[in-house]
């Protein structure tokens, strides 16, 4: 539980900088639109269960622990994504204007 609380507040720092605490972090995240209302109370959710088994020696369930472990996924994946998103945008040919429709492209519409 501390280690998923811990990389929740690497993934925030990497994105907005070490704000001093979770709370501004996620504020931060949210101004910057990359955190969404929705989102927020999801994160929260295993920041807090980490902290209470940090602090408060807190002992959650099997199922409380695989869901803070879906929720780091979750972060950490998006986070995968998003450079996988900009690599597969690079990578895809850009769409032709209609101006510069090939002949052959032509055919193709005239033919349906």
């Amino acid at each position: 539980m501390m280690g998923a609380r811990a990389i929740i507040d690497k993934a925030i720092a990497r994105k907005i900088g070490d704000q001093g605490s979770f709370a501004k972090g996620l504020d931060e995240l949210q101004k910057a639109n990359l955190l969404s209302q929705q989102e927020r109370p999801i994160i929260e959710a295993a920041i807090d269960a980490g902290s209470a088994a940090m602090h408060r020696g807190h002992q959650p369930s099997v199922d409380s622990l695989n869901t803070t472990i879906d929720i780091v996924e979750r972060v950490v994946h998006a986070e995968i994504l998003e450079e996988k998103a900009k690599e597969l945008a690079a990578a895809t040919p850009k769409r032709a204007s209609r101006a510069t429709t090939t002949k052959a492209e032509k055919q193709d519409k005239a033919g349906r």
